[in-house]
């Protein structure tokens, strides 16, 4: 019996990416978002969608929507595409009473979303991680710092939030306060791989590690997969010994002796699912008992209209300009499609509605991705 599926975050190309692969592998899928044009709307995968209040600006109007299309459209399972989960997750409870939620408990859901807490947990683990301490005491500066260092808020996305920091500088140069907000980072020297998992209680289902190859302010644009065997069992080891469920994102530097560390943790999906084949997704998410191939066949993708908008950076900076190139050569767009064309089209509007965000409220194009659904600590505590 094919299953409903609620996927949130319509706005998001890894949102229509799963409906689409949902879509594929029998799903009726149902997008939502808080965004009154979002890019699921347009897609031929998606039967219904609705325009749903802010979780970060009205979460008691969210509740209701939230809860009103669970039970309205009888959905057997929620699949949150963005930092809506950490919304969502302080509804598990009741949601838990009408259908599945494709992440994990809070707790450790809260936990591997900061910067911090997430270094901590590995570590304990005996999994690579860099040094890493939080910034609560000006007096209190460890000696990598004598080095480049990364100074990094405990919670932040996309790059942002980020400061390579140079050697010696303390972070009060920065303007970082010393309130457990900002982490101190040690650089650890390497290129930097992504990976994304699908996993059901601790058992990895579908995974694969990709390079950005190509960067659009903080934002990667274009995308490559990597064949790598250490990230794999990384990241096997650590979700076995946590029982993660749902979907999860990390970042890693990768040496030049092949050893690799993790770097940081997004308990939900990136970029990544682009190079998934569509079956490969979709059975994954909703059937953990199914056979799946080890890699997944799509080697490259991106995201076009991005691309363009980073080819002058391609072009000035030359470093790794041939292999760039190749990357971009031949890699899918991921709107577009001959079997459902409407987003590649139906982004415009929506690229509209963001650039208007972005003028009326002051905003990079990047912080209008996340608004209204982004998460920073604050009401962790769950509804009951």
């Amino acid at each position: 019996m094919s299953k409903r599926v609620l996927v949130t975050a319509g706005r998001l190309p890894a949102a229509l990416e799963i409906c689409r692969a949902l879509a594929k592998t029998g799903a009726t899928v149902i997008s939502a978002d808080s965004h009154p044009a979002h890019i699921c709307q347009g897609s031929r995968s998606v039967s219904k969608s609705y325009h749903i209040a802010s979780p970060r600006f009205n979460f008691a109007r969210y509740r209701e929507e939230i809860l009103d299309i669970v039970k309205r459209e009888r959905i057997d399972l929620i699949v949150p595409a963005s930092e809506d989960v950490f919304h969502l997750a302080r509804l598990a409870p009741e949601l838990k009473e009408h259908c599945e939620v494709f992440f994990p408990e809070t707790d450790l859901l809260f936990a591997v979303h900061h910067k911090q807490k997430f270094i901590e947990m590995a570590a304990g683990l005996g999994l690579a991680v860099p040094q890493s301490m939080l910034y609560e005491d000006e007096g209190k500066i460890p000696d990598y710092c004598q080095k480049d260092y990364i100074l990094k808020q405990v919670f932040s996305r996309a790059g942002q939030g980020v400061i390579f920091a140079k050697a010696g500088v303390h972070p009060k140069d920065y303007g970082a306060l010393a309130d457990g907000s900002w982490l101190l980072q040690e650089k650890l020297a390497g290129e930097t791989l992504c990976s994304c998992t699908i996993v059901h209680n601790g058992k990895v289902g579908a995974h694969l590690v990709y390079r950005p190859s190509v960067i659009l302010g903080s934002v990667g644009v274009v995308f490559r997969q990597i064949d790598d065997k250490a990230i794999r069992l990384w990241v096997e080891k650590f979700v076995a010994a946590t029982g993660y469920h749902g979907m999860i994102s990390m970042d890693f530097i990768l040496n030049a002796e092949g050893e690799v560390a993790a770097i940081e943790c997004n308990p939900r999906p990136t970029s990544g699912v682009h190079l998934f084949e569509p079956a490969m997704m979709g059975y994954a998410i909703q059937d953990p008992t199914r056979p799946l191939p080890a890699l997944s066949q799509r080697q490259k993708a991106q995201i076009t209209l991005g691309m363009l908008g980073a080819l002058p950076s391609v072009f000035r900076s030359q470093k790794n300009f041939k292999q760039k190139i190749f990357d971009i050569a031949g890699a899918r767009d991921v709107m577009f499609s001959w079997r459902d064309p409407g987003p590649a089209l139906y982004q415009l509007i929506c690229y509209g509605y963001l650039f208007y965000l972005s003028w009326t409220r002051k905003i990079s194009l990047t912080a209008c991705m996340m608004d209204g659904v982004e998460w920073n600590g604050e009401e962790a505590q769950v509804v009951v």
